[in-house]
């Protein structure tokens, strides 16, 4: 005989709050997680904010550095076209070139590597006559252009006639009389720096976010700091490219103030702050009730001579198990609607925008809701059998198996089951909702547990089972049930497959069972394992059949 010991009743009484904590940690788990997800979809909000502001000034300022360029190539081409260009004419075509171009601080042209003109004039006198070569800075730079026969941009970069500019570059060549191309000289764009960047936006005190550049030369992320502040490189910034005549330049851009300043406290953040405390009492309060009938079964094994007080106070802490069961589940079906709401939400609006674990971690969090919220509706239902006065009345059977096979169409016509009914259905007396449930459950199991390669088919009958009782059988041709499960089955929560493999909670059987018991009647099973199982029950007639 196998005797508990103290040890063991003190294991056993704790289990309840053991199981409770699991519960509240991971229902915690899952609204931290969400509240995770909350904060990623912030972030990735703010981020594509930031894209599209950064994207509009990287536009702009491609227009600002290389429209001018084409307005050079204007110069090229009329010296092209002509051999040569006097200092009138280039003055001409400059000065209509550069029209509405306010960055632009002047335009030259050389004769081999020798300045020879410059417009303006005025503040540009200093350029003219200066050979490249006598200006290192600038001389690597002007070959590159020469060997390459490519326009580049160089810069910043200090100026002859004083200060800083970014200079387009446009090597000339023009054809000679055997066939070849000689080097004619420079037509070169001086942009003014600060202008350029006051005309693109990124000095308005009103801008939005914190901009640095780097790619000095056209080199892109590996070249020297241009504008900004470094450190905007290494706070996760934004980052795009503008797109030079040859290279490129590398923008990055943050929130004025951080990525910090644009988050908020989300609703799930308020999800976690409120659910997870109230599902801690509920979890631990349900753990407080199962101790304490567990503590009454155990004073009613010890002491049997006070049987029917410890009976009584049984009978009253499962009736507090099944009214707190009730309204818990009841106050449950909101908040865990709102989780399943907002895990759906964001399954339907991020998928794929984030990585795969996350989409997983999603899908995880929509289907364990789904599921949650499933097992607490049929719960729910259970404890209703109980709290909910039970009206009894004259109901024709039949008539209560047509509404059940109408709310199982889909599933019927799902599975091409045969539903046949044997004989005329008699009237007993029952409430007429439960007797619903009751064929609806029996008929659904029949059809859910099917045999692969065979049609469904599910057979309903009726006989009498001596005065006043009706014997009820439905019959199936499913996967059957193993002897040793026959009073299992109807054990809340008790399942024979692996979750996944079947859809339900395990609640069916047992609220068939509780209504059965509630009509005076009871419930069992026959089955051969292969060949189906038929579910017979006992109802009482109806009363002028009594």
């Amino acid at each position: 005989m196998d005797v508990e010991t103290p040890g063991r009743r003190i294991g056993r009484s704790w289990q309840p709050f053991l199981v409770a904590a699991v519960v509240t940690a991971m229902v915690g788990g899952l609204l931290f997680l969400l509240d995770r997800f909350d904060r990623e979809r912030q972030l990735e909000a703010a981020r594509a904010d930031v894209a599209a502001q950064l994207s509009t000034l990287r536009a702009r300022l491609e227009y600002r550095l290389n429209a001018p360029l084409l307005r050079a190539r204007g110069v090229v081409a009329h010296i092209v076209a002509h051999g040569d260009i006097s200092e009138r004419d280039f003055h001409v075509v400059a000065e209509v070139l550069m029209k509405d171009h306010t960055n632009v601080r002047n335009m030259i042209v050389s004769r081999g590597l020798v300045i020879a003109m410059t417009y303006p004039v005025a503040g540009n006198e200093s350029v003219v006559g200066v050979d490249f070569r006598s200006v290192p800075v600038q001389y690597a730079s002007v070959l590159k252009a020469i060997e390459g026969r490519i326009s580049l941009l160089q810069g910043p970069v200090p100026l002859i006639q004083g200060g800083t500019g970014l200079i387009l570059r446009t090597p000339v060549f023009l054809s000679d009389e055997g066939g070849g191309e000689r080097f004619f000289g420079m037509a070169n764009v001086v942009l003014d720096v600060p202008r350029t960047f006051s005309a693109v936006g990124l000095d308005d005190p009103d801008l939005p976010l914190e901009v640095a550049i780097r790619g000095r030369d056209g080199l892109g992320a590996a070249g020297d700091m241009i504008h900004g502040n470094p450190a905007v490189f290494s706070a996760s910034p934004v980052e795009t490219d503008v797109e030079l005549t040859q290279g490129t330049w590398r923008l990055a851009a943050i929130p004025r103030g951080g990525w910090a300043s644009r988050g908020h406290f989300g609703l799930t953040r308020v999800m976690v702050v409120l659910a997870l405390p109230a599902m801690a009492v509920v979890a631990f309060g349900t753990a407080a009730l199962l101790i304490r009938q567990r503590r009454a079964e155990a004073d009613l094994r010890r002491n049997t001579v006070e049987l029917q007080a410890l009976n009584a106070e049984l009978r009253r802490s499962n009736a507090d198990l099944e009214r707190f069961a009730y309204l818990a589940s009841h106050d449950l079906q909101t908040p865990l609607r709102n989780v399943a709401s907002y895990a759906q939400l964001l399954h339907r609006r991020y998928r794929g925008r984030l990585d795969a674990d996350a989409d997983d971690f999603i899908g995880f969090i929509v289907e364990n809701a789904q599921r949650m919220a499933q097992l607490v509706q049929d719960l729910l239902g259970y404890a209703r059998i109980s709290n909910t006065p039970h009206e009894p009345q004259d109901v024709p059977a039949g008539a209560a198996l047509r509404a059940a096979l109408d709310n199982l169409g889909a599933a019927i016509a799902e599975a091409d089951a045969e539903v046949v009914v044997q004989g005329t259905l008699p009237v007993v007396r029952v409430d007429d909702a439960y007797l619903v449930v009751l064929f609806q459950n029996l008929v659904g199991n029949a059809i859910k547990y099917r045999a692969q390669g065979r049609r469904p088919r599910v057979d309903i009958s009726a006989r009498a089972d001596g005065p006043g009782v009706w014997l009820f059988a439905v019959a199936d041709n499913g996967i059957g049930i193993a002897p040793e499960y026959f009073e299992q089955i109807f054990g809340v929560f008790q399942r024979l497959h692996p979750p996944g493999s079947f859809e339900g909670t395990g609640i069916g059987l047992a609220t068939c069972q509780r209504i059965v018991e509630a009509c005076g009647g009871r419930l069992w099973v026959e089955s051969t394992p292969g060949e189906g199982a038929t579910f017979l029950f006992t109802l009482p007639a109806a009363s002028d059949a009594a």
